[in-house]
């Protein structure tokens, strides 16, 4: 089966062409619409193109986003709408939050769906959930962490060593650490209580989304969006 155009392009939001210097753009082929040189820069370039929406045009649910992705006079921007809604779980006029990842992976989803096609049974939309999480982490976007949640709320009943434990492999996740650094993780949270432990995750998550915010800014500025 040939692959659909955005998914040959690795832009599966199918992004027209345009003079902005999209970070992972290449040259490519086509005359119409983006090439990326992987999936991710093509699903980060879609995210990113969405949050400007709200950010500089103050579109704020589905229907307003679809409305001006896919405008009536290329589109059949009811359909398009109908479909992105059913197959994201989202109502048409719910408020979004794009900067939230779980609401924007469900988003994207389901417009790569109506951009491209049914995927092939043995795809998950198309990529993989790795590939998908690449991309939204590329764009400033990173999956909840229902550890810091519990340990937050649980804290007070954990002992210190096992929230070192378990919070090796979340805090291996959300700073990108290397196997070497991840080695000395437990030794050097063995002396953290759970609350310690909780603040530490609310002040990484802090730190993160205040540079995701600056990157946002910094890529405008730079004209890389």
């Amino acid at each position: 089966m040939t692959a659909s155009r955005g998914i040959r392009n690795n832009n599966p939001l199918n992004i027209r062409r345009t003079d902005i210097a999209w970070k992972g753009k290449v040259a490519g082929t086509d005359p119409e619409f983006e090439t990326f040189q992987a999936p991710e820069w093509g699903i980060r370039a879609g995210v990113r193109n969405l949050q400007s929406y709200q950010e500089q045009h103050d579109l704020n649910t589905l229907r307003g986003i679809i409305a001006r992705w896919a405008p009536p006079a290329e589109n059949d921007t009811g359909a398009y709408l109908d479909a992105v809604s059913t197959w994201s779980g989202i109502a048409k006029d719910e408020y979004l939050d794009l900067s939230n990842y779980e609401t924007t992976l469900a988003v994207v989803r389901a417009m790569c769906r109506m951009e491209n096609g049914r995927a092939p049974a043995d795809a998950e939309s198309w990529y993989p959930l790795d590939t998908w999480e690449k991309g939204l982490r590329l764009a400033g976007l990173s999956p909840s962490k229902p550890l810091a949640q519990s340990r937050t709320m649980k804290g007070t009943t954990v002992a210190g060593g096992a929230a070192s434990i378990a919070g090796t492999a979340l805090l291996a996740q959300m700073l990108g650490l290397s196997p070497e650094i991840v080695a000395f993780l437990p030794d050097a949270l063995d002396g953290l209580t759970a609350q310690q432990f909780a603040w530490l995750m609310i002040g990484i998550s802090v730190a993160g989304n205040l540079y995701a915010a600056w990157a946002r800014k910094d890529d405008k500025t730079e004209g890389r969006l």
